[in-house]
């Protein structure tokens, strides 16, 4: 994957210590960060990530995925596919007897989460399109906002529609080669990529569509998405704070919603559960991705106005663009500098002590603080993440390491004492999953773990007593949708 130009943070207008104290914010609050990329007029100034991940794991963005999905909708337009004023069910001739309303619904009214309907639906997998359709919405489309994951999944159905592709494999030439994004991966839906969750891809990608809409779809001298397009994505085309609209407690929910982004106090967003967020801030020449690990994604958004926004100075002098040559990545994942030197560090060191500071980062780990028990131990396995982690019913507890099975397969995953290990395991189907754990001893025949499927932002927490014979599973913020450590369901 190559990378976007690199360069010091003084010299893009980013304080160093502006990004510290967000840091700080974040992991004194409920907020678990694990990657963080920001990117000041087209340099990445920031790019760093927590253990056990690594920069190029490939994480459910949740929600975030919304805005590749908006992208995918701009291009089949652009194509001559798709129109936003036609009607959907246009599109699906085979789908009949529906209501009037559900006949006038439009492809804008699916982009801007305003179907008609006053209740978020739930899609049929056996027939998306059918169950879609078929429901007739409550008011007229145009007329309220809903944030419906549905609309989305229908914007995925359109696109494989009209291009006999899906999703993902559309967005491949279109969008992800000329972003240099290795081919993410996309949960299904029935026949369909999700669209409004799924996308497995790294931060560095989402930062690099960041940039392409700070850019109105420019990105490293090509344009791959339509200006126009972008516009209309990054404009307010209903309001999120009207009766109707469903709970917005936070004030970064009530100020409008676009083509699948969400208007900000600062610029746009495409935000997703559990601290998943795309920031494009147009004022400042600034893109912030993000994944985190966190059950409440406003205080992410709060921690980012009060600590980093205050340390990014003016817009770029006339010598600096936002179109830096294109650095590429070595073998190693660091970036290669400029021959040039524009981003040599600068003598204060204030640079390198950030970076420094980032390179130390890790999720919380645990430690011994008991003598170990070395035996084998089956135990029962009880608590609310039990029956979809442990399908089997039980947890084998070893030296050092522990064994889950469910109806994929067994995964054994090895755990670091006060560090993080990442493990490996390739399933009877030869798919290879990726795991992480820490572990220790914490009381007399007690083991407590933390587990990480490293592909979603999520941490298991394992409680094994061995005098009890239980092995209680939890997760610390509980998934959308059934992850176990073999895979997503």
């Amino acid at each position: 994957m190559s990378a976007l130009p690199t360069s010091s943070a003084p010299a893009q207008g980013v304080d160093p210590g502006a990004v510290r104290a967000l840091v700080d914010a974040w992991e004194a609050g409920d907020v678990r960060p694990f990657a963080l990329t920001v990117v000041r007029h087209g340099h990445v100034v920031v790019d760093a990530t927590w253990a056990p991940y690594l920069p190029g794991d490939q994480v459910q963005k949740y929600s975030v995925s919304k805005t590749f999905t908006a992208a995918a909708v701009g291009l089949a337009v652009a194509d001559g596919a798709l129109a936003v004023d036609a009607p959907v069910a246009s599109y699906f001739p085979e789908v009949a007897d529906i209501g009037p309303r559900a006949a006038a619904v439009t492809v804008e009214h699916l982009l801007t989460m305003t179907t008609g309907h006053t209740a978020a639906l739930q899609p049929d997998p056996d027939d998306v399109v059918g169950s879609f359709l078929h429901a007739e919405p409550q008011a007229d489309p145009g007329s309220v906002f809903v944030y419906d994951n549905t609309a989305t999944v229908m914007l995925s159905a359109l696109v494989q529609q009209v291009t006999g592709q899906a999703l993902h494999d559309y967005l491949r030439p279109r969008l992800f080669d000329p972003l240099g994004i290795d081919q993410p991966g996309w949960l299904t839906v029935g026949p369909y990529d999700q669209g409004w969750s799924g996308l497995l891809t790294t931060t560095q990608a989402v930062a690099r569509l960041g940039q392409t809409l700070l850019g109105r779809g420019e990105y490293a001298g090509t344009q791959v998405l339509p200006a126009a397009w972008v516009d209309v994505m990054m404009a307010v085309h209903t309001a999120t704070d009207a009766p109707g609209s469903g709970e917005q407690p936070d004030p970064d929910s009530a100020l409008g919603y676009g083509y699948q982004m969400w208007r900000s106090q600062h610029g746009w967003r495409g935000i997703g559960t559990a601290g998943q967020l795309c920031l494009v801030l147009p004022d400042q020449d600034l893109v912030l991705a993000a994944c985190a690990q966190t059950a409440d994604t406003q205080p992410m958004l709060d921690a980012v106005w009060e600590h980093l926004l205050p340390g990014v100075g003016d817009p770029a002098p006339a010598d600096v663009t936002t179109r830096g040559n294109p650095v590429v990545a070595a073998p190693d994942g660091s970036a290669e500098h400029p021959a040039d030197g524009s981003d040599a560090h600068p003598t204060d060191g204030a640079h390198d002590r950030l970076a420094e500071f980032l390179a130390d980062r890790a999720l919380p780990t645990v430690t011994s603080t008991a003598p170990p028990d070395r035996d084998r131990h089956q135990l029962r396995a009880v608590g609310p993440a039990a029956p979809t982690v442990a399908a089997s019913g039980h947890v084998v507890v070893r030296d050092g390491s522990v064994v889950f099975e469910d109806a994929v397969g067994g995964v054994l995953v090895r755990l670091g004492d006060g560090r993080w290990e990442r493990t490996s395991t390739t399933l009877p189907d030869d798919s290879t999953v990726q795991t992480a754990g820490t572990g220790g001893w914490t009381a007399p025949q007690v083991l407590e773990a933390r587990i990480v499927p490293l592909c979603g932002p999520h941490v298991l927490e394992l409680r094994a007593d061995i005098a009890a014979g239980t092995a209680d599973l939890r997760w610390q913020v509980e998934p959308l949708g059934t992850l176990t450590l073999t895979r997503w369901r």
